[in-house]
């Protein structure tokens, strides 16, 4: 579980930075997230009584942790499993919710303009709502926020109408068929009516309302959406959004309502995405990072970090074709690796290189200066020490030479058989070959077995090439050879 809170020395702080690796970033931007997403949520369905609960019992543990009392510690170190378990199954609506909020992130949503927005939707639902209200006809309209609402909604007839007063109100007239059903608006289209909805249970908001009340609410407690209704029996209007449910006394109030409820949910393109990032929900961001950071600290930071020496192999990128590194001094760098414990369990040694740019390389001797950019390594672990710092490479020419090819094969042909000839195509190869190297007279093909043979056979791909020497532009690995086999 959590560690001692005695534990922690406050000197480490000196070198925090040097402890913080790429990774960790990850870590707590992860962490923050799911925290932020939490709090928003706990926000929306007025919860926040929970959260304070979840506070007060993990600010309970570490008094427990920084006074060593070993029964209160032991005992909430059971409790903690036990207690998120239920609190899952108590809380599955809005575990669904969290949910929700996270997959809306990764959508791309569009926006529409204020001056857009009460054009097209606000001006008519307000006029029709108000001539609704006015008659003392029923309706209930239901604007969806950037949370799904698919599942605590059933039945209704799929519309994806233009919203105008004139369907607004004839949908909701006393004879239509889906008038007692909700109205599902999104962003400017209807996108259904006669929809079915939840019912709430919060008898002091709803007080002697009716079903549509309690529907409306039931809704708005369930997701971001805003649930507007009109009482056919009193004529008034009343928005439900998250749990509360506000009476609306003018048309000049609706608009507002709804305006800022579209500003909020659906706003104006002039927002840049930094901003929207920056500006919305900034005190309950600043605490997600917060928390993160702290749990970083106290869980992982306060681990420490582990070095271990390896011994890295130098490779060379983008050597020009006719250059080769005749000699390395040394071949490896021993390179010390810093990171948590737990991730040098998981590293694949094969991972880690020296890559040393050779695009600029020159025929001679040099020293490179070995810097840590050039150690690769995955990005949770940072470079302690470099042993030696350079290295010293001499670099030669290459040359271009037609070398003989040589067939080779073992065994024997069957009795009464035998090689009339053995025919090669190309007969040379182009092959690059170092300066400082002897050029061979021929270059033999990997061994062809003939034993028991009593026919002519054909083979390809035979060329292997001997260590540090390299196929020239024209050469071709694909050499034919044909063993021509005859009677005696």
């Amino acid at each position: 579980m959590f560690p001692s809170f005695t534990s922690i020395d406050f000197s480490s702080f000196r070198t925090l930075t040097e402890s913080f690796f790429l990774s960790d970033f990850f870590d707590v931007a992860i962490i923050a997230i799911f925290i932020y997403s939490a709090l928003i949520l706990f926000k929306r369905t007025r919860s926040l009584t929970i959260l304070a609960g979840i506070s007060i019992i993990v600010v309970l543990y570490g008094i427990s942790q920084l006074f060593h009392l070993t029964l209160t510690s032991v005992v909430l170190q059971s409790f903690f499993g036990v207690f998120f378990l239920v609190l899952i199954i108590i809380f599955q609506e809005e575990v669904r919710r969290f949910f929700d909020i996270i997959t809306v992130w990764g959508t791309r949503q569009k926006h529409m303009g204020r001056g857009l927005a009460e054009s097209l939707i606000i001006e008519p639902i307000v006029q029709a709502v108000v001539n609704l209200a006015r008659h003392s006809v029923g309706a209930i309209i239901v604007f969806t926020g950037n949370e799904n609402i698919e599942r605590h909604i059933s039945g209704g007839v799929i519309l994806d109408g233009i919203i105008s007063q004139e369907l607004v109100e004839s949908v909701f007239d006393p004879h239509s068929p889906g008038h007692d059903g909700a109205m599902i608006i999104t962003k400017n289209r209807i996108v259904s009516i006669g929809a079915q909805l939840p019912l709430s249970q919060n008898l002091d908001q709803i007080e002697k309302s009716g079903t549509r009340h309690s529907a409306a609410l039931g809704i708005a407690e369930r997701s971001d959406a805003l649930a507007l209704v009109v009482s056919e029996e009193r004529g008034t209007i009343s928005i439900a959004q998250k749990d509360t449910m506000t009476k609306i006394s003018t048309a000049h109030e609706l608009a507002r309502v709804l305006g800022d409820f579209y500003h909020e949910k659906h706003p104006q393109n002039s927002y840049t995405l930094w901003q929207r990032i920056i500006a919305q929900n900034l005190i309950e961001k600043i605490i997600a990072i917060g928390i993160a950071v702290l749990l970083w600290f106290f869980l992982v930071f306060q681990a420490g970090t582990v070095q271990r020496d390896f011994e890295i192999p130098i490779t060379y990128r983008d050597l020009p074709q006719d250059l080769v590194i005749r000699e390395s001094k040394p071949k490896t760098v021993a390179v010390t690796l810093g990171s948590r414990g737990q991730t040098f369990e998981q590293l694949d040694q094969s991972s880690l290189q020296i890559s040393i740019d050779a695009s600029r390389f020159a025929s001679g001797q040099t020293r490179i200066p070995i810097t840590e950019s050039m150690v690769r390594r995955p990005f949770a672990f940072s470079v302690i020490d470099i042993n030696p710092t350079e290295i010293e490479i001499t670099v030669g020419h290459y040359q271009k030479h037609n070398v003989p090819l040589r067939a080779v094969t073992q065994g024997s042909v069957a009795r009464g058989y035998r090689v009339e000839n053995i025919i090669i195509q190309p007969r040379t190869v182009s092959l690059l070959i170092p300066e400082s190297r002897e050029v061979p007279a021929s270059v033999s093909l990997n061994p062809i077995d003939i034993t028991g043979l009593t026919s002519t056979i054909s083979r390809s791909g035979l060329l292997s090439l001997p260590e540090g020497i390299r196929l020239g532009e024209s050469g071709n690995l694909d050499i034919a050879v044909t063993v021509v086999i005859r009677r005696q």
